[in-house]
Order: C-alpha cells, then structure tokens, then sequence
C-alpha cells in the first residue's frame, strides 16, 4: 500500500489538497486502488467504511485535478451518492455531504454538458433547503443553487426556473444568518440577460 500521509495529520484540508496535487498520477492510483481494496473488506454502516469512502473521493478529486477526466468526476459523484444514504440531517454538518454532491455534479454538467448532471444538481441542492441544520449556511446553498437554475434557464428557457429564481433570492437577502454586506450585494445579483 501507498504510504501517504492521512489527511488529520497534515492538518487543514486545504493543506491537504495542497500535498495531494503534488503527488504523482502513479501514487495516486495506486492510494485509490489501495482504498478500493479497504473499501471492499470493510462492512457497510462501520465508520471506517465511510471514512475510506470520504478518503476515496478526496484521492478521484486530486486524480480530477491532474486528468480533467469526467469518469473521474463521476467517481466521486458515485462516492457521494453512498455517503448521502448515511447521512444524518438533523447533525449541525449533516448537510456538508448533500453541499459537495450538489456542487460536483454541477461540475460534472460543466464538464460534460450532460443536462442530467445539472438537473440532479438542482434537485439535490433543492432538497437542502429544507434540512434544518442547513438554516446557518442556507446563503452559500441558495448562491450555488441559483447558479445551477440560471444555467438551466439559460440553455432551455423554463419559466418554472425562472419562478424559481424570483422565489430564492428573498431567501437570500433575508437571511439572518448571513453579513449585511453579502445579503446586501445578494440582491444587487444581475439577472440571466445582463450575464450573457
């Protein structure tokens, strides 16, 4: 096996990325088949499990990051879609896994101009919005879920994203969790004709 460092030891997950990009196509390939193979003896429901899991998609983002290769985005996607299943949404960071899902597969459409990749990012990222622990970082959600809804809007013209737009950005503006200056600039957001 691979002998790389684990990511608490090398403190912040930034840190991490960092150290990761560096290291060679060959040894991270072989950190991922190492993983896999954890994975495989691993029974689903044991925290080792998830935790190799969450390792897994942190070495296919860095593998990502060196190939531009969407089979190894969709990696990720599939990682993701395992860690949701366990998520607890009443947990403070419950939503963390539901954010990151949300946000590669917008990466994957931009990537791939797979229309089902953004229309499962939109679904996803709508369904954070009513997890309760999310209410504190509600404002991040709703910038990247318009995003996604102003992508859609342009590419098909749906008025439903449309309707959909108007009615997020009052949840934007009005977020008492979020800095006066960024629900004040949130709502100063042009719309989809003055970004073309």
């Amino acid at each position: 096996m691979a002998n790389l460092a684990s990511p608490s030891a090398l403190g912040t997950f930034d840190n991490v990325d960092a150290v990761r990009a560096a290291y060679p196509m060959t040894m991270v390939e072989e950190k991922i088949g190492d993983l896999r193979e954890l994975i495989s003896k691993t029974p689903p429901g044991n925290s080792n499990h998830n935790t190799h899991i969450k390792d897994l998609v942190d070495w296919h983002k860095t593998k990502f990051s060196h190939t531009n290769d969407i089979t190894d985005l969709e990696e990720v996607i599939k990682c993701r879609r395992v860690l949701l299943a366990s998520v607890d949404t009443s947990h403070l960071h419950g939503f963390l896994p539901v954010r990151s899902l949300g946000f590669d597969l917008y990466m994957a459409f931009k990537c791939s101009n797979k229309m089902e990749y953004l229309d499962e990012s939109i679904t996803v990222l709508r369904g954070f919005l009513e997890m309760q622990c999310a209410q504190p970082f509600l404002f991040g959600l709703i910038e990247q879920l318009l995003a996604s809804l102003f992508e859609r809007l342009k590419l098909l013209g749906r008025t439903q994203d449309l309707d959909e737009i108007i009615k997020l950005f009052p949840l934007g503006v009005n977020n008492k969790f979020e800095k006066v200056s960024n629900r004040f600039a949130f709502s100063d957001v042009p719309g989809p004709a003055q970004r073309n």
